[in-house]
């Protein structure tokens, strides 16, 4: 998906990285690491560096990620049903945001919750701190996977 953010930032002139993680087999994740530059010194110098770091990554690329993913884009029944998971599984998470919210709202919670309902796909900033995120755990047994931007991953709720 092209947002308008990403088409303003190309007519800029501006150099930028666009990651797009398509389809998730257990630990490998398939998908495109695009690189925007505006000029051939450029391009050769990130083209040198993203080498040197699959180089270092691995040895040999492994294949079989990118072998599901061209089973199933080339064969339509497959296809459709890969499609319809990930309608249900975008349909869950919207749910689940517009549940949390609705509850939030309802409890009085303080603060704006807008965030959550206006953000969209597998993580969420909560806008909560550390030590909050930590007295959820310890008080309420809720339980959450956290990067260091304490982002919500929808789908382990």
């Amino acid at each position: 998906m092209v947002t308008s953010q990403t088409v303003k930032l190309n007519d800029s002139g501006s150099n930028f990285i666009v990651n797009i993680s398509s389809l998730n087999i257990l630990d490998e994740r398939v998908g495109n690491l695009i690189f925007i530059t505006q000029d051939p010194v450029t391009t050769s110098h990130v083209k040198s560096q993203v080498k040197l770091l699959i180089r270092q990554t691995w040895s040999n690329p492994p294949q079989h990620g990118a072998r599901i993913v061209a089973t199933i884009l080339n064969n339509i029944s497959l296809f459709n049903e890969w499609k319809t998971c990930v309608i249900t599984m975008a349909q869950r998470i919207r749910e689940m945001r517009q549940g949390l919210y609705e509850r939030l709202r309802s409890l009085g919670t303080p603060g704006n919750w807008e965030h959550i309902i206006n953000q969209v796909g597998m993580f969420s900033y909560t806008g909560l701190t550390r030590f909050i995120l930590i007295k959820f755990e310890l008080f309420n047994s809720v339980y959450y996977s956290l990067t260091i931007t304490y982002q919500l991953h929808w789908t382990e709720l």
